[in-house]
């Protein structure tokens, strides 16, 4: 490993060490915040509309030029059982001669943030005069829930002509993603006594039919990200305490990611269109509930991606293979809604969301030298 990746491994083992599930960011981001203005960029706290805040950082270069915009997630999931270590405590462990660092957020996605530090102070390292444009990086909140992080960023006004997206790649680079929406469907019943149930209207039973034929809806099929089902995540009727009362009140979520060309408004006419085929006793309604992503997909064959791929040909001896998200994320926010182009790219990470969470420490290094090869080239 070179000087580079070695500084980028201990900037990670320090994230690791600060928690930072989605809402107790803070500190992990004060962290960031200090690194990137001691590495002379120009840095700044945008706050969020909940307490917490956005790090942007930014670098002028000797002459005018692009913007290369780096940007991450410094949040992770809660801890889950399961784990053989601290996971707060970052631990290097070799496995079938793979160095490997665990820890939570060791993949997802502290390694990125790592790396980023370790850009900005390569590249303060080096000053304005060795490159042209701008060097940005984006260090954000909130990713595991509402990319509220993101939505600020944009809200702030961000601008930039190509985002390096630093999530782990797992060996893909990745250019679209679906979109998501989160659809609160509110039945309404009526009440009366357990013992008499046909006297009144079970919300629950009536919720329970429209459950029972999402599978049934027409889908969407882009041919690439498509076709994405409707899925019910979770459900709530009547009181929590023993009642001898039918509910007359029950609701569900149902999460449905979207491909490009699908709109909201062709999934709420979607499951209107469902109960109108059902026998509904009282009512459904629906209404939109958060998250809201747009799907987004950039497209591969532009300069931007084309000189990446000449930067990963000459560090890692080949092109990693394009490839599709499965889920939602910064990316949809970045350049879905603000337009922005993203090359997501990260390094080899595993166990996301799960405990014993890793990151290949050798492709720490690879992406390293991946991330100031563009760098350079983007903003020569």
């Amino acid at each position: 490993m070179d000087e580079f990746a070695m500084r980028a491994l201990e900037h990670l083992k320090k994230l690791v060490s600060i928690p930072s599930a989605s809402g107790n960011e803070n500190e992990v981001a004060e962290y960031c915040y200090r690194t990137v203005e001691a590495a002379g960029f120009r840095a700044e706290k945008i706050p969020t509309d909940d307490g917490r805040f956005v790090v942007y950082a930014e670098m002028q270069g000797g002459r005018p030029g692009k913007t290369l915009l780096f940007s991450g997630h410094i949040d992770t999931v809660p801890v889950v059982g399961g784990w053989d270590t601290d996971p707060h405590t970052a631990v290097l462990k070799t496995v079938g001669g793979e160095e490997r660092l665990y820890g939570l957020g060791a993949s997802d996605m502290k390694s990125g943030i790592a790396l980023m530090l370790a850009l900005a102070e390569y590249m303060g390292g080096k000053g304005p005069d060795a490159f042209s444009g701008v060097l940005s990086m984006a260090f954000l909140p909130d990713e595991e829930a509402y990319s509220v992080g993101a939505r600020t960023l944009i809200k702030h006004g961000v601008k930039a002509d190509v985002s390096v997206m630093t999530e782990p790649g797992f060996g893909q680079i990745y250019v679209g993603g679906p979109g998501k929406m989160l659809v609160k469907a509110v039945a309404k019943g009526k009440a009366c006594h357990g013992a008499r149930p046909e006297e009144g209207i079970n919300a629950v039973v009536e919720l329970a039919k429209l459950i029972a034929v999402l599978d049934k809806i027409p889908l969407h099929d882009d041919g690439e990200m498509g076709p994405q089902q409707y899925v019910p995540f979770s459900i709530k009727g009547g009181p929590d305490h023993y009642s001898l009362s039918v509910p007359q009140d029950c609701y569900c979520f149902i999460s449905k990611q979207l491909v490009p060309g699908e709109t909201k408004e062709e999934v709420f006419a979607n499951l209107e269109e469902a109960v109108r085929g059902l026998n509904i006793q009282g009512s459904i309604t629906f209404e939109l509930s958060k998250p809201f992503y747009m799907p987004y997909r950039v497209d591969e064959t532009s300069a931007e991606f084309k000189l990446f791929e000449e930067v990963c040909k000459k560090e890692l001896g080949c092109v990693p293979p394009y490839a599709i998200e499965p889920s939602v994320s910064d990316s949809n926010c970045l350049s879905g809604e603000a337009g922005i182009p993203v090359i997501m790219f990260g390094a080899d990470g595993h166990g996301n969301h799960q405990a014993n969470e890793y990151v290949v420490v050798s492709s720490i290094d690879a992406v390293g030298r991946v991330y100031r090869g563009f760098t350079h080239s983007y903003l020569a």
